[in-house]
């Protein structure tokens, strides 16, 4: 009653004095259907100084605004920016907001989170993102102009991508493979929509939220080729679809497939209808997707039960994001690009992708070993030293597929060349032992052709049509040219294990800048 009581009287204020907000009149209502149930609010009474708490408030709905904050992340996220409040407190007997300077966000506070060992980077950015938003936007609330030097964030100490320690750690995040194996060998024992939950985990690599949250219809037939399904799923972090092809002749894709169609099967016997989610659970009058948290304490009482324990004899703690990495991981020891896994994962940037990239050294051990011993010889028999074209570099991975090999453009995952029917002699291209048959089958192509050529000629010049035989001479040329290189190929990859094109050839898109806009994600 009193609950209600508060609400009613918040909701008398505008907006942006309220300090207890309803969710729902923030977000959406399909922005707010994955938030946790208990916490359909947001609140400030955290803050004690009203100057700050009003600072809070108005930065926070500035980024709500924007769309800067997801409902899920918003509780922590304000809890982040109480932290200010609380150094304060601890620094000064009567803090004022004269007191918040650079000095004390650059040094005082830094030093005051970093001997608290608190977790993240994000602790620290968020403060000064607000009181940077402050000294701009809200002058009239007694913020002075303050500059902080984003280069701070290095000093930030903890477990954060970039930071000290973290690429120690990095590979701890990723399940093993023999908890894996163990758990898949296990599977029947586990409680059907868990075991559902895990399989699809196992072999789509989802974030938890977005694979608990998968719409009812998610599957769908492929109208333009009998021999795949559609799995269409939104994905929350990034805000926007992924369409993953699901193969039926490729065993894990079936058994996602089958699994998602028994689902269904289930959810339509026990309700009755087309629930929104894949799987729902009541609440209330209506419905709910099962929560992250509820479906990884109903695994860990199974790995529990079934000793399924980590090198040192302790039960293995699941987390859904541990399966992230490991088929992240999974897909770069299996030869894919990363533009692929970054398609895969649903990364807005590769660097995002090489982190779940946990075997570095094995996959430059790979390269070694499967790209002849890491030499790549140029056309001209000379030996290109950069072995890991092909594998991982230290900012991206830049090998994509093209016809016949492999293409190695620097630095620019998306940004493609249009050079057309030049991959073969540029500098970029990459081709190895697998790619033999093709090259033998294109230069049988190449012979055929010529031959064909030559008798085209000699037939133009008989009948006195000499512009047709010059221009069938000029073909002729390309295409003699065109054998001399494939030869050189095939030649150079059965002597040295490997070949590299000689001549930069890149060209760029060119509607780089303008041009038609991006087709639009489909709709939720």
């Amino acid at each position: 009653m009193i609950f209600t009581l508060v609400i009613l009287r918040e909701k008398m204020r505008p907006l942006e004095q309220r300090d207890l907000i309803l969710l729902r009149d923030l977000y959406p209502a399909d922005d707010i259907a994955d938030t946790p149930r208990g916490t359909p609010y947001i609140h400030f009474y955290q803050f004690q100084f009203e100057w700050l708490r009003d600072t809070a408030r108005c930065f926070v709905l500035s980024k709500i605004e924007h769309r800067e904050l997801s409902p899920r992340t918003l509780t922590a996220y304000i809890s982040r920016l109480v932290l200010l409040e609380t150094c304060l407190r601890e620094t000064y007997a009567n803090p004022r907001i004269e007191h918040v300077t650079q000095g004390f966000i650059s040094e005082t506070f830094l030093n005051w989170g970093n001997a608290r060992r608190l977790a993240g980077k994000n602790w620290y950015a968020d403060v000064c993102n607000m009181v940077q938003y402050a000294s701009g936007y809200l002058p009239n609330k007694g913020w002075v102009d303050i500059k902080i030097d984003k280069r701070n964030l290095r000093r930030v100490e903890g477990m954060w991508p970039g930071g000290r320690g973290y690429q120690l750690k990095v590979a701890e995040r990723s399940i093993p493979e023999d908890v894996v194996e163990r758990m898949f060998q296990r599977l029947d024992t586990l409680d059907t929509v868990a075991r559902r939950l895990l399989i699809l985990d196992r072999y789509t690599g989802m974030r938890c939220s977005d694979l608990h949250s998968l719409d009812f219809d998610c599957l769908k037939d492929d109208p333009d080729d009998t021999r795949f399904m559609i799995l269409t799923f939104y994905q929350s972090k990034v805000k926007r679809w992924n369409t993953k092809p699901l193969l039926k002749e490729d065993a894990a894709h079936a058994l996602v497939i089958k699994t998602i169609q028994d689902q269904q099967q289930d959810v339509l016997r026990a309700w009755g209808r087309r629930t929104t989610y894949l799987f729902p659970t009541r609440w209330g009058d209506g419905e709910a997707p099962i929560t992250a948290s509820y479906s990884r304490k109903v695994i860990n009482l199974w790995i529990i039960a079934q000793r399924i324990n980590d090198k040192d004899g302790r039960p293995w703690e699941f987390g859904w994001h541990g399966l992230r990495h490991f088929y992240g991981t999974e897909l770069a020891l299996q030869g894919h690009d990363i533009a692929l896994i970054q398609m895969e994962l649903g990364h807005a940037s590769a660097d995002m992708t090489m982190v779940y990239i946990n075997r570095r050294l094995q996959l430059k051990k790979k390269a070694l070993l499967e790209k002849g011993g890491g030499k790549f010889i140029d056309i001209k028999g000379q030996v290109d030293e950069r072995m890991t074209d092909l594998a991982v570099r230290k900012e991206a991975a830049l090998a994509v597929d093209v016809p016949g090999g492999l293409c190695a453009l620097p630095g620019q995952l998306g940004d493609w060349c249009e050079h057309n029917r030049a991959c073969m002699t540029c500098i970029h291209f990459r081709a190895d032992a697998d790619q033999i048959a093709f090259f033998d089958r294109e230069r049988g192509a190449i012979t055929r052709t010529i031959a064909r050529l030559k008798q085209e000629i000699a037939g133009f010049r008989q009948d006195g049509r000499s512009r047709m035989a010059e221009i069938g001479e000029r073909r002729l040329a390309h295409h003699e040219a065109l054998l001399v290189n494939l030869s050189t190929i095939i030649t150079t990859i059965q002597a040295e294990g490997s070949y590299r094109g000689d001549t930069r050839r890149y060209q760029r898109p060119a509607c780089r800048s303008g041009g038609e806009a991006p087709p639009q994600a489909p709709g939720r």
